[in-house]
């Protein structure tokens, strides 16, 4: 009875696309850490990056993997700002890159005025994450209000951005099957960091 050979490379292990490196993982979570701190670059970078090539359930574990990091950055930075004067923490926004003494002040006034409703709406207006975790506990939020808002605000839009590049990448291949989706995710993101240089508002 004759034996079947060796499976293809791509049926022998069917899932290695699908799966997520521990690295990406590390990835994922230090940019989420870094971005609700200081750092500039957005963890959509890695999230999309995976997305595009068609990793959709890797995209969305580093998605929740970047959300962990960046509740962890938050958190620090929310219990600091309860504490710390305001013009400590405006000196310290202040020397953030992209974020500008204006920013605050509408940071300020929208946690005031929406509590955690202004965790999902406020970064819609290119305001960091990083300028309501210091400001909530100079608003009045509580804890136990604040983390499960920051966390779901987090997730929801890393996930969305998984989600859109997955589907953008399958439309690219679908139509445009001679242009890789890596040239897609290189162009929009050189835009995007390219605007917000020119724009930097301090």
């Amino acid at each position: 009875m004759p034996q079947a050979g060796p499976a293809p490379m791509d049926e022998a292990r069917p899932t290695a696309r699908a799966g997520i490196a521990f690295g990406e993982v590390v990835a994922a979570a230090l940019l989420g850490f870094a971005e609700t701190t200081f750092f500039f670059l957005v963890p959509e970078v890695l999230v999309t990056f995976i997305a595009m090539q068609g990793r959709l359930r890797a995209a969305l574990l580093a998605a929740v993997a970047a959300m962990v990091g960046g509740v962890l950055g938050g958190w620090m930075l929310f219990a600091w700002g309860a504490t710390a004067s305001p013009k400590v923490i405006t000196a310290y926004l202040d020397v953030i890159p992209g974020v500008s003494r204006d920013m605050v002040g509408e940071a300020l006034a929208a946690l005031r005025l929406q509590g955690a409703g202004a965790l999902f709406t406020v970064p819609l207006a290119d305001i960091p994450d990083k300028v309501l975790a210091a400001l909530a506990g100079q608003a009045g939020m509580q804890p136990g209000t604040f983390l499960p808002a920051f966390a779901a605000a987090l997730l929801l839009r890393f996930a969305a951005a998984a989600v859109l590049a997955y589907a953008l990448a399958a439309l690219l291949r679908r139509f445009f099957p001679g242009l890789r989706p890596a040239w897609l995710w290189g162009a929009v993101w050189a835009f995007v960091y390219g605007l917000w240089m020119a724009f930097l508002p301090n």
